[in-house]
């Protein structure tokens, strides 16, 4: 996957579950981990994942658990995405 793409790539599964969409972006977060941690930062930003919660996540002693925590930070925040661009859907006047 080109780095340009994973804000489209979550977008294209915006209507997967929750769980499915938890496990793609965990294997996602998980290879940029592993080779590209300075791109993922630049993702989270442009997700506008808490900085915090990411310097939290990453004080934590496992992998696993911050491969985790990461996950549910990126996963909570398009959630919120989601939500407000379906709330401003509906409320858009039709164009006609």
């Amino acid at each position: 996957m080109d780095k340009l793409s994973w804000s489209n790539w979550l977008q294209e599964y915006a209507e997967t579950s929750e769980n499915v969409l938890a496990d793609l972006i965990r294997a996602r977060v998980k290879e940029l981990l592993e080779n590209d941690f300075e791109f993922l930062l630049q993702s989270l930003y442009r997700f506008d994942v808490d900085e915090s919660a990411f310097h939290a996540a990453m004080a934590l002693p496992h992998p696993e658990e911050v491969l985790n925590q990461i996950t549910k930070l990126i996963l909570e925040r398009e959630l919120k995405r989601q939500h407000w661009r379906k709330k401003y859907q509906k409320e858009l006047p039709d164009s006609e």
